[in-house]
């Protein structure tokens, strides 16, 4: 399973240069932001299913009478989702080459949760704790054991990660997925933001690998 992948990742770089950009693929890449932001956020309670989310983000309709925060946080996800995938094919002018940095993790987050904060925040949040902003509170440990570490370790533990996202081309004999399944793992572990989501944060590490 990995060669077959491996090969197609080779074959993908060699005969088109890398993956097609949102405008020489449009409908594919239509497809997938529909379902991705569907898919995302379904796991997390929203309402929404795919015909309505379809709806929503290409003809900026809210069919289907479902409670307003459930539109606006499939909103702020599909806007966050198409700027990650956009970036990591087309990088802006700013971009120095790396695969992500601490800088484009808190503004995913961002655009990612403003939309329905305006409606809904988080009612544990301190001022400080808003959409791009670290959480300044402990979380609980999880069901299976996992506790992620203090607040005020976060900004260190996240500069680590990006740290270590960075060598995701430098790790010898392990397979590409398990490399990226072992850095979105500790993303997860760490927690760094006082929501549960994660935003495709990892969608540039896993769009500019290949």
């Amino acid at each position: 399973m990995y060669q077959r992948l491996d090969d197609a990742v080779g074959e993908l770089r060699e005969r088109l240069g890398g993956l097609p950009t949102p405008t020489e693929a449009e409908d594919i890449w239509a497809d997938l932001w529909h379902r991705e932001a569907h898919n995302s956020t379904a796991i997390e309670g929203n309402t929404l299913v795919l015909r309505e989310v379809e709806r929503l983000l290409e003809e900026g309709r809210a069919v289907g009478a479902k409670p307003l925060r459930d539109y606006m946080e499939v909103r702020g996800y599909a806007d966050a989702t198409s700027w990650v995938y956009g970036q990591a094919i087309e990088p802006g002018g700013w971009s120095n080459g790396e695969l992500i940095t601490l800088q484009e993790v808190r503004l995913v987050h961002n655009m990612c949760m403003s939309p329905v904060w305006q409606i809904e925040p988080h009612p544990d949040a301190s001022p400080g704790e808003g959409p791009g902003n670290f959480r300044q509170h402990e979380i609980a440990e999880f069901p299976g054991g996992m506790k992620p570490p203090s607040w005020v370790e976060v900004d260190a533990r996240m500069r680590d990660w990006v740290s270590e996202a960075e060598s995701v081309h430098e790790n010898g004999d392990e397979q590409l997925p398990e490399v990226l399944a072992r850095i979105h793992n500790a993303f997860e572990c760490i927690h760094p933001f006082l929501d549960a989501r994660v935003p495709r944060n990892s969608g540039f590490i896993e769009v500019r690998s290949v």
